[in-house]
């Protein structure tokens, strides 16, 4: 029997014995002794499964943090190269490289221009300052706790989670 099926059970002589029916208690004891060890055998079962699944997690983790480590490590090395192709091309003013294989150039970047401010937003126009407004949530927290009927907020319920030990 899987587990939706004995969670069927469990629930049915949960709502027989709520009903006030009268049971016999012979049967009843074990009906309740054989459902009750085939429910928390299914459980401990799913247990097993659920911990050899997030073993495999933590392993999968571990693999990404260490290829994440060496994508991070050839980066650097692929930056720190170009910069020194750049450097020496700016040092020795070479523009332009023509190879067999590639043609290497320095050349201005396209997109929008670069805008530096050079004063603080306090001195520019309104209509040139974007302002952005957030809850702060920590404020609102402490607010709400000492004035509970403010009618701007309210806690929510914390949700629960299964735990295995």
């Amino acid at each position: 029997m899987n587990l939706y099926e004995l969670t069927g059970d469990m629930l049915k002589l949960q709502q027989l014995l709520e009903n006030g029916e009268v049971v016999d208690t012979e049967l009843l004891n074990d009906v309740l002794a054989d459902t009750t060890a085939d429910y928390e055998e299914k459980i401990e079962n799913c247990a097993k499964v659920y911990k050899n699944l997030t073993s495999d997690v933590e392993g999968i983790d571990a693999e990404i943090k260490r290829l994440t480590a060496r994508k991070k490590a050839l980066k650097t090395n692929a930056d720190n190269l170009k910069a020194r192709m750049y450097d020496s091309m700016k040092a020795t003013n070479t523009p332009k490289v023509k190879g067999k294989l590639f043609t290497i150039a320095i050349q201005a970047n396209g997109g929008k221009l670069p805008v530096i401010v050079d004063v603080s937003t306090d001195k520019l126009p309104d209509d040139l300052v974007r302002i952005e407004e957030k809850p702060d949530l920590d404020a609102i927290a402490v607010y709400i706790t000492e004035h509970p009927a403010c009618g701007y907020a309210h806690f929510g319920e914390r949700d629960e989670s299964l735990r295995i030990k």
